[in-house]
């Protein structure tokens, strides 16, 4: 049984990626002193995640994986017969209902839980989400995005998890009825210290002072305006016939992903911005989140003035119609055989009976 367990279970948007990446790629040196960081399919346990969520990982109607309910069960099994201190993260346990919370708990064992939640101010998250969802192929403009889950909450048809990752005092309230206010932290991310929650992180797993530090790459940034144009004009055109498969192999984890994470943003490039109206509902949202939490009783560590008043780039944005022929470039040069790696094998072997097929009827022609 593990002596420990440090379970990383959100935010979306608060620099999750950029931690993930760090843990994983200082795996050995973590097991090293102590500290599992289970292996799993990618850089974080997101499946497992999806699994206990019984969330559909891409279109649901095309294509869309329902993550198997035995993935859950037999990453929990690994953690009760793990020993030393298991360290897990992904930000989708954020979205776990208030029995999903009960099961994590009680499939986890008995070994003592800490659960941190890394926040990132409300109003800094609204652009960065909308990234994300345009990632997964939306349609919509950045105004119509806010317009939508600001006066449409109920009712979205295109984001609708958004508030259930977003809604920060409610989804901390449904971990502290669990495993209560002492077991529960909340770092509040500040883009002026990126260090800060690598260092909260090193502390808490009890680790020596710049142990975890920030990637230059393997972050997850921001994409620029222009490069928001880009995705938003290639969803409007992509045939959503094709399938998320082929969506999430050239798109998503295509020319995205090498733009996000392995390259910097162009001098000079400008970002998407945000109208006023919604900065000024966003910090109400975020006031209230933070009064609650504190209610709440749970251990707040960062900057609250920081986290209560931060920039964000105000304003309409203006239409885009050039494109930097050196970020076209990148984009054509991204794509490897990894592309191949991405797509699921059931594809795999489809394409693999198709060649023999044609392979066979052309030697009986004696074409070869």
């Amino acid at each position: 049984m593990a002596d420990r367990i440090l379970f990383h279970a959100g935010f979306h948007k608060s620099g999750t990626t950029a931690l993930q990446y760090c843990f994983n790629k200082n795996r050995k040196a973590l097991k090293l002193n102590g500290i599992n960081y289970l292996v799993t399919t990618g850089r974080a346990h997101h499946r497992p995640a999806w699994s206990l969520t019984e969330r559909i990982w891409g279109w649901k109607e095309q294509g869309g994986e329902e993550i198997p309910a035995r993935v859950w069960v037999d990453f929990a099994a690994r953690v009760r017969k793990s020993s030393g201190t298991l360290l897990i993260s992904s930000e989708f346990f954020s979205e776990a209902n208030a029995d999903q919370v009960v099961k994590v708990k009680r499939d986890l064992g008995s070994a003592p839980t800490e659960v941190v939640f890394t926040v990132r101010p409300f109003v800094k998250v609204l652009a960065s989400s909308y990234q994300q969802f345009l990632k997964y192929g939306i349609k919509l403009r950045y105004e119509q995005w806010l317009e939508e889950m600001f006066h449409n909450r109920q009712n979205s048809r295109h984001t609708p998890t958004f508030w259930q990752r977003a809604a920060v005092s409610e989804v901390v309230t449904r971990w502290t009825d669990v495993f209560g206010a002492s077991n529960i932290s909340v770092l509040l991310a500040d883009e002026e210290k990126p260090h800060f929650i690598f260092d909260e992180f090193t502390r808490l797993l009890g680790l020596s002072e710049g142990f975890l530090q920030p990637s230059e790459v393997g972050g997850n940034r921001s994409m620029t305006a222009d490069e928001v144009e880009l995705l938003w004009r290639v969803n409007n055109r992509f045939d959503r016939n094709r399938g998320w498969d082929e969506y999430r192999a050239m798109i998503r984890e295509g020319y995205v992903d090498y733009l996000a994470d392995e390259t910097q943003a162009l001098p000079g490039s400008a970002r998407l911005l945000t109208p006023k109206w919604a900065i000024d509902e966003a910090k109400k949202i975020q006031e209230l989140d933070l009064s609650r939490l504190k209610h709440l009783g749970v251990k707040i560590s960062g900057d609250e003035r920081g986290f209560g008043s931060p920039f964000v780039p105000e304003g309409s944005n203006a239409p885009i119609l050039k494109i930097d022929l050196d970020r076209v470039a990148q984009i054509l040069v991204s794509y490897d055989l990894q592309a191949i790696e991405r797509f699921p094998l059931r594809i795999l072997i489809q394409e693999l009976k198709r060649r023999i097929r044609r392979y066979v009827r052309r030697k009986r022609k004696g074409v070869i």
